[in-house]
């Protein structure tokens, strides 16, 4: 998930006022829609134990002339697998087996330890949540970009 800005520099090598105020523009607008989307997307992500919510994090990448905000769920399951796109596309049901040659999955259904060799998991439901914070954001983050227009015409000429 994320939003891209990219700006192509002049031939002098060096940025141009202009592409500096761009540049420099570019950057508090993606900023805010990071802080826009994150906390709508860590709403609506859904809660079984919070840890795929509370992983939520944006983070600016790239450079002055090609900038991008992208925002990561950086949860993991047991076996090292970030897993917020288990959550949001669904899964196949799928045979679960131990990392370790011989070994056994051990874990608690009702209070009752359970130990197996394998386990046959029926699969998940879908659950697109990102999409409906991409909607439910969509109005603000287009005024971001917006008042960032204005602003750069703004500081252009004057």
């Amino acid at each position: 998930m994320g939003f891209k800005y990219e700006l192509e520099r002049s031939g002098n090598g060096g940025m141009s006022r202009a592409e500096t105020i761009i540049a420099g523009q570019a950057n508090r607008a993606l900023r805010d829609i990071g802080q826009v989307f994150t906390p709508a997307l860590k709403q609506n992500t859904p809660v079984a134990t919070g840890k795929l919510a509370n992983s939520t994090r944006f983070q600016l990448v790239g450079s002055n002339k090609n900038q991008a905000v992208e925002v990561r769920q950086g949860a993991r399951n047991a076996a090292g697998d970030f897993y917020g796109m288990f959550v949001r596309g669904g899964t196949r049901p799928h045979e679960i087996r131990p990392k370790k040659k011989g070994g056994v999955l051990v874990f608690k259904i009702g209070g009752r330890t359970i130990f197996a060799k394998k386990v046959n998991h029926p699969g998940t439901k879908a659950n697109p949540y990102h999409v409906e914070t991409e909607r439910q954001t969509s109005g603000e983050i287009a005024e971001i970009i917006s008042r960032t227009g204005v602003e750069i015409a703004s500081k252009l000429m004057g």
